[in-house]
Parts: C-alpha cells; structure tokens; sequence
C-alpha cells in the first residue's frame, strides 16, 4: 500500500475547482467562499480522515496525519484540511490511501485512555509543585556545612538538557518513542519515593522529563489523540490537584506519603506502557532538519518571551495558587473562613470562562483583546500587592495584605486558567519553528531567578543571593507580573516579524488575507496545497472529560468545600483538666531531621501530650519552597484547636503559630528586629506571637517566639524583655520559644543575653537553665549540636510537671511538655 500511494501522489497531482457535490443533502462550502475566520469554524466540517500510508510528492502527507474533509467536487477529490498543516485537494484515486476516523468513541474507552493518562500527569504536577523543596531542604538542612552546590548542579543540568530538544536528532528519537519519553516522568517520582539522601533528586528529574514530554505533546498536530488525551489529561490532574491539597488544609498525601507517591508513579508507568500499543502520530515537519536547531536563531525572540510567561506564570501559581489559601491575610486578624473560598470560586470561574470561550470563539486565544487582557489582568493583580493593610507592631503596615491584595489574588486566580491557555497556544506555536526546547530551557531560567529572589526575601542574606527584598514579597510578584506582560510583548513583536518577512517574500498566487480565488488556485497548480486550515479538529475525548471533570465538581461541592467549612468553624473547646498543659516546638517548617514531611509525626505527639496552648516555631511554612504546606493550619484542624498564624504569608517569615484548646481573647504580633552584624546578615525575618486566653476565669498571656540564631541576637532578646516590663508586667504569662542561646554547650545560658528575661519581668523559667550556677551540661533540647536552645518562661503559675520529649524526632528540635496550676 505504501509505495502504491508513493507512485499515485506522482501521477494525480492537479488542483480541480472546487463545487459542491451532486446529490448532497446540504451544499459543502468550500474554504475559499469563507468570509472571516469564524465563518470557517461555523460552515467547515465533515469526516475526520488519517493517512494510512506515506503518499508521495507533491501531497507529501505521512502516515499519522489527519485531518478533515472540508469538500468533495464532482469527479470525487476532495479537499481536506490537514491540522496544523496545509489544505490538500486529494485526486480521487489516491482517496483509498485514507481511513476514516471514527469519533464516536465509547465512554468507556475514553475514561479507560483519560485515567491512566491523568495519574502520569499528577505525577507531572505534584513534581512541580514539590522539587522546590527538595532544593531548599539542601539548604536549610543542618548537618550540612557551608553553601551545598549539589542541588543546583543537578538543576542547572537538567535544565541544560531542555536545549536538546531542538537538535533534530534528538526531537526523531523524542518522538519516535514518545511513550519512552512520557514514561520517565512517573518513573522518576516513584523512585523519589525510595528512602534516601538523593530522593529529591529524582523529584527534580521527573518535573525536567514532565517538561520534556510537554514539548514532545505540544508539537504534535492539534487533532492526534495523544494530544487531544494529553491535553485533557493535564487540565484534570491540575483540578484533582488543587481539590484535593484545598480540602485537606494544604496537605498533599500525593507528594506527603512514600507509598501513595510511588503508588502513582507506577499507574503512571503502566499508563506509558499502555499507550504504546496505540498507533503512532506522524512526526512534525521541522523548520531546520540539516542542523542542530540551536543554529537558527529565528525563533530566539519567541523563546525568550515563552520563558518569561512561562516562568513567571508556574512561580506565581506555585506562590499564590497551589493551595488556594489567602496570602494577604492573618488567621485571626481577618477571620473570614470564606476567604480561600472565594479564591477557589475564582479559579472555578475561569476554568469555567475559558472552556465556554473556546466553546464558542477558538480563534478568541489568539486576538489582540485577549492579548491584552491576558496580559495586563496578572500585571494589576501583582500591582495590587503593594497595597498595605495589616499592620504588625515593630513592622508596621504589611504590604501585600488588605482588601486591595486579595481582590488582586481574586483577578489571579480568575485570569490564571486563561494564562495557561495563552501560555499553550504560545508554546504550540514556538514547537513549529522548532524553538521549543528553548523556550522551555528560559522558562527554567525565569524560574531559577525567581526562586533565588524568593530565597533572598525568605532568609535574608544567608541565601546564595544575598537579602534582597528582605521579607517584601510584594516586590518580587510585581517583577513576576511584569515579566509576564514583557514576554507577551516579546512574543507579539516576534509575530510582527514573522508576518513582515512574509509579506516582503509572499507565496506565489497566494492572496496575503489568506482567502484562495481562482487565480491563487492556478498559481499552485501541481504543488496541491492551498493556506493553512483554521478548522477545529473533533476532541475524541469530550465526553470523558467532561464526565471526569464534572465528578471532580461534585466531589469539590459536596464533599470536599463541607469539610474545609466546618473545619473552619470548629467550636473552642474549654479547659479539660486540673492543669493547664503547655506545649513549645520548633517543627523545622514541615521537615524531619532526613527532609521528609514529619505534620504526621507532629501531630500524634501533639495529640499524644494533649495540651491546651501549644507555641510554635518555624512554623508558618505555606511557601513555594515548602510545597505550600501550612503545617499549623494542619496541626490546628487535626486537634480541633484554635489556630493564630503569627504573620501573613505577605510576610514572608518562617515563624510564628499558636494553636489553643482555649477561645482567643486577643491576638498580636510583633516582627523582631532585623540584624545586620552577623556573617549572614540580614537575618530572615522573626515574629513574637501573643495571645490572651481565659482559663479558670482568669486571663493568661500566652506568647510564643523565635530569636535569630546568631550571637547578635542579643538585641532582640534585650526588645522582648523590655516589652514585657512595659506592658505584660503583672498577671499570669507563660512564654515558650527557641532563642537560639548559648551556641557553645560550656556557656551557662544565664551568661548570655537570656539574663534580661529574668530582670524586672517576674519571670521564672521551667527547666531552671538560668539559675547563675546552673550545673552543665544542660539536658539538650535539639539534635545536631546538643544545646540547649528552647525555653519555657511562666509567672503567676505553679510549675506541676517539665519533660523534654527526647524520643519525638519529628524535628532538629525536641518538643517541651510543662503543666502548672494557678497559684492560690
């Protein structure tokens, strides 16, 4: 058959007139009587066809390809547009070389290609939401000395790998075993799932094979199944993603759990391994099939601009949307439960928005309004984050917080699926110049940018850029939606170009508005081609999809929104005993001594010591290099307890949490100062969190802090201690925290700056570490050095009972259990 439909592409190749078709039961219009580009998607269609074998010049069509008959004249050729092809008259002859496409595919075969295809996509997902962890794990860890390179090496390669995909060579071998390709993705997730030191290594290889595997979909033509299935695929394991991390509080078994991860890396395998047995797309007809793409430097503008939109776009979602919680505001300084509901409404609306715009205008991604929207919507939304509106003593107004914030969080969330859209159909186009390695290698490279500056505004000055931005987020998302706007820029003046070069060197006997007369058609005669098709290819996996996403819908209303509502509205529980039991912790934002997620191992200590008041530190950890996870928000939903985040997550500080059995009378914080005398100064930004609560009948100060861990934080302790004696002087208090005092195990911490703690506050500490001839060595309260770091100060109480809970390795630190009693 092949070399039968060789020899007829040689012998019928002529470009007949199109007519409409006797006998037919409603008149076939024809590409050229199309008056505008909408008019072609409302008059075209017909039967889907794919070639079944190779069919020679001038057709030049390969096996694979399909398209959809748009007329037949008199004599039976027909004309069919080719997706992202050109449209071919076919002589009638040559016809037998085709097969019709059915599409009506059953529901069943439809969910039985959408599910497997969707775990290999969360696979994908969870990836990029998680390998930023796996890097910031290297740097917070403890044990390790100085600036470990490790992590970065591994990412600045695997993101250099990203330029081979436009090497000829190296896109045949991506696309001639693209099942190969799509399967290293969830390979590498389940191997992440092994206990080891490298574990996160495998995380950052599989979100590089996902980026991978999304170049090799985005270059197939638009109606191939595998893109179609493909592209259904990433949109449903984005809203299981999003459903399910926003219905358990930010937690994400997916990513959390060993044996769910490796669990989903291997149905993602075995999905790779059951698409092999399908037929195999035809590859793309490449620009530059002599030399390496990297030569041609025609689609470099392109590249760069889809790197900006692209980097931009996954660092914002990984820092506002991944989990729908509200970044511009505090737990119980604005205490409106329905506020993460309204983001997830927003998002919903533009899924929504989007699927009924492409619905009724597919070409509406591509015009100048929906450029400029698209474009200038994310811009405002990060503008709106310069707005102040919570205000923290010693910090003052945050910016980033407030009404004005959140209604730019709203517009992102609601803009954020159009984004994506735009964001394919750029990288789409960037696949046809053969730049779509390059475009995915600057997305890498905005990305690495973006997560250094997060870096810097997180840590200060310990970060390997130094501390700028220090704690002002507001200022790296204003650079992200001006790096999203300057890509779209970037990528229309490419258009422009591309469109000048066409007009100064046109096709011959091709009008330039892209209509086919007669004159046009004759001035093509033998090449058998006319312009490029704007027909919609049939989605042979509607109805699945559809059917798949609308149970994600019923599962978000009706089971997943009822719980995170009444979560939300916990009633407070009461004193349960004769002792008031306290708690203190520094949890290491979510990581156990090996980086490993420990919020379950917190939590069964936590629920294990049933305290009233618990202080926590390194705790408010809902940022992209943490995953997003909130491990205070988990551990208050999991006691029912009372939960008071220390800072806004516009703040972006590792500290501070309370969580309280006990109903808040009253909430504050404070930021400390920020030290610039120390080898890695400024020091990141620390909260000192209070709390009234009532207990007996009488109010007690309950107030949880963290002091940097450098000698120079002296200063901060001398500011705690004076604002004790000035405003929390008399009545009960108890106050828990790491002051990162002594750094030498042979140091008395009375000899330290701790000694203003005990000086005109009334204070007395559990442990009695602070009395003058204190005998060493202190009991240790963290891991790697032995020291003794934590503290429990009270007054007005009487101390029952102290324990170090030296058998919880949740944590680099111990957790410090005390009880007391009110003095009569």
């Amino acid at each position: 058959m092949g070399s039968v439909c060789m020899r007829m592409g040689e012998a019928t190749a002529r470009v007949p007139e199109p007519v409409s078709p006797r006998g037919a039961k409603r008149p076939l219009r024809t590409y050229a009587e199309a008056r505008s580009r909408e008019e072609v998607f409302a008059v075209l269609g017909g039967d889907t066809v794919v070639v079944i074998a190779d069919i020679g010049d001038p057709y030049a069509l390969k096996k694979g390809q399909s398209g959809v008959v748009v007329s037949v004249d008199e004599e039976g050729d027909a004309l069919i547009s080719f997706f992202d092809d050109d449209d071919l008259w076919l002589h009638s002859d040559v016809l037998q070389c085709l097969a019709k496409v059915e599409q009506d595919v059953s529901l069943r075969n439809q969910l039985g290609a959408l599910v497997p295809a969707t775990a290999r996509a969360l696979c994908g997902w969870n990836a990029m939401v998680g390998f930023p962890t796996g890097i910031y794990w290297h740097f917070l860890n403890p044990q390790n000395v100085g600036f470990d390179i490790a992590p970065f090496t591994v990412l600045l390669i695997s993101t250099l790998s990203l330029l081979l995909v436009d090497c000829p060579a190296v896109r045949r071998l991506l696309f001639e075993n693209p099942d190969l390709i799509s399967a290293v993705a969830p390979l590498s997730y389940a191997l992440s799932a092994i206990p080891s030191n490298f574990s996160w290594a495998f995380v950052v290889t599989s979100a590089v094979a996902f980026g991978w595997s999304s170049a090799e979909t985005l270059s197939l033509q638009v109606g191939s199944f595998r893109r179609q299935r493909d592209g259904w695929a990433v949109l449903l394991a984005l809203c299981i993603l999003l459903t399910l991390r926003w219905a358990l509080w930010t937690a994400n078994p997916l990513l959390d759990e060993r044996h769910l991860r490796a669990a989903l890396g291997v149905l993602g395998v075995l999905a790779a391994v059951k698409s092999s047995s399908e037929t195999q797309t035809a590859l793309p007809h490449w620009r530059v099939a002599d030399r390496c793409g990297l030569l041609d430097s025609s689609p470099n503008c392109a590249a760069l601009g889809a790197g900006l939109m692209g980097g931009c776009a996954l660092f914002l979602f990984q820092t506002y949307l991944s989990t729908f919680e509200v970044a511009a505001s505090m737990t119980a300084l604005q205490p409106d439960a329905m506020s993460p509901v309204a983001v997830l409404l927003a998002f919903v609306f533009g899924v929504v928005s989007l699927l009924v715009v492409q619905q009724r205008r597919p070409l509406w991604v591509e015009s100048c309004i929906a450029s400029t929207i698209v474009g200038l919507a994310p811009f405002v939304a990060c503008s709106l984050q310069m707005w102040p509106g919570v205000s923290i003593n010693a910090w003052g107004p945050v910016l980033g917080t407030g009404r004005p914030a959140f209604l730019g969080l709203l517009l992102l969330a609601a803009i954020f699926p159009h984004m994506l859209a735009h964001l394919g159909s750029e990288l789409t186009e960037l696949a046809k110049l053969g730049g779509i390695g390059r475009g995915l290698f600057m997305t890498a490279v905005v990305w690495g940018v973006a997560y250094l500056m997060y870096l810097a505004v997180l840590v200060g000055g310990a970060a390997p850029v130094g501390g700028l931005f220090q704690g002002e987020l507001w200022r790296l998302s204003l650079l992200l939606g001006l790096g999203w706007g300057t890509g779209l820029l970037l990528l229309g003046l490419a258009a422009n170009a591309k469109r000048a070069s066409r007009e100064e060197h046109p096709i011959q006997g091709v009008p330039l508005d892209g209509h086919l007369g007669r004159e046009g058609r004759e001035g093509r005669e033998g090449r058998g081609t006319s312009p490029p098709s704007l027909v919609r290819p049939p989605n042979a996996f509607d109805r699945g999809a559809r059917f798949l996403l609308g149970g994600v819908a019923v599962l978000l209303c009706f089971v997943a929104t009822p719980i995170r509502l009444l979560g939300a509205w916990t009633a407070p529980q009461h004193e349960s005993g004769e002792y008031l039991v306290v708690a203190g912790y520094n949890v290491q934002q979510g990581f156990d001594p090996h980086g490993l997620p420990n919020t379950r191992c917190v939590m069964e200590v936590l629920r294990e010591s049933s305290p009233d008041l618990v202080g926590l530190s390194e705790s408010n950890s809902a940022h992209p290099v943490t995953a997003n996870t909130d491990v205070s928000l988990m551990y208050a939903r999991y006691l029912g307890f009372q939960y008071y985040q220390g800072a806004p997550g516009a703040l972006t500080s590792a500290d501070q949490a309370i969580l309280s059995r006990l109903p808040f009378e009253d909430v504050s914080s404070s930021s400390l100062e920020v030290l610039l005398d120390c080898a890695h100064c400024p020091t990141q930004t620390h909260v000192w969190a209070r709390a009234r609560v009532m207990w007996k009948g009488t109010p007690v100060e309950f107030h949880s802090v963290h002091v940097g861990a450098t000698d120079s934080g002296s200063s901060q302790i001398a500011f705690i201690a004076s604002e004790i004696r000035a405003k929390y002087r008399y009545g009960p208090m108890i106050l828990v925290g790491d002051f990162s005092l002594p750094q030498d195990p042979a140091t008395r911490p009375y000899a330290t700056a701790l000694k203003h703690m005990m000086e005109g506050t009334g204070l007395m500490e559990a442990f009695g570490s602070l009395h003058p001839n204190m005998s060493l060595p202190l009991p240790a309260t963290e891991f790697l050095r032995g020291l003794h770091n934590d503290y429990v100060f009270f007054r007005g109480f009487e101390l029952v009972d102290a324990l170090i809970m030296t058998e919880a390795k949740c944590s680099d630190h111990m957790p410090m259990i005390t009880s007391f009693r009110l003095l009569d």
